[in-house]
């Protein structure tokens, strides 16, 4: 059975495990996300005001979104993250965990530097 990381879930080798390249490089391409990934996210597309992203989507270091139709949000996963947000629709951003009292918004047109602690999402500087 395998094993993840806490932060950016990529899989733990498993002692005389066969096949090791195939997880070694599995969380190699993880950390590559982690580092310099970008999500593209097109809210006109995903169809909705509010996206949830996936623990796998939430691991992207940039999150670009664009083509929003009002005023959206994005849940990330509650775990320790830092990312750059590109905000590129006429409308504001707000980035939160489920449940999040008091979320970071990013103006329309803005790019903003995020951090979530474990529970919350805060803005850097």
């Amino acid at each position: 059975m395998p094993t993840y990381t806490a932060n950016l879930g990529a899989t733990k080798l498993v002692e005389g495990q066969a096949g090791a390249h195939v997880v070694v490089n599995e969380a190699l391409d993880v950390v590559d996300k982690a580092i310099a990934g970008c999500l593209a996210i097109d809210m006109v597309t995903h169809g909705a005001d509010t996206k949830v992203l996936t623990g796998g989507e939430s691991t992207h270091a940039i999150l670009h979104v664009t083509d929003a139709g009002s005023a959206s949000w994005l849940v990330v996963q509650a775990v320790s993250k830092l990312w750059v947000v590109v905000n590129d629709s006429a409308y504001s951003l707000t980035v939160q965990t489920a449940g999040q009292l008091s979320p970071p918004t990013i103006a329309a047109g803005a790019v903003a530097q995020l951090v979530c602690d474990g529970a919350d999402v805060r803005l850097v500087g």
